[in-house]
């Protein structure tokens, strides 16, 4: 069983990550076509599946995204958790 949950936790925080860079890179102009036009379409397309459901139920602040901040608070503590599996 914990064999499984390393690379769960693994892929946990590599999607906390991948998030944290699309958070970034949502701040920058980008051209299409370039590299990191291309990285953060990737991060759009790895993030999207979950952020589009909590957008339906959580209302935005005006121009904030309160369900990006909802999102990662749960993957962390999801991942947090199963750290705290495997180390007991």
């Amino acid at each position: 069983m914990f064999w499984l949950l390393r690379p769960l936790y693994t892929l946990g925080m590599l999607y906390l990550v991948v998030m944290a860079l699309r958070a970034v890179l949502s701040f920058f102009p980008l051209s299409p076509g370039t590299t990191s036009a291309k990285i953060f379409h990737w991060s759009f397309v790895v993030t999207e599946p979950l952020l589009a459901p909590l957008r339906k139920v959580v209302p935005a602040l005006g121009t904030i995204d309160i369900s990006y901040f909802i999102a990662f608070i749960g993957v962390y503590l999801v991942t947090v958790y199963v750290l705290a599996l495997v180390v007991l």
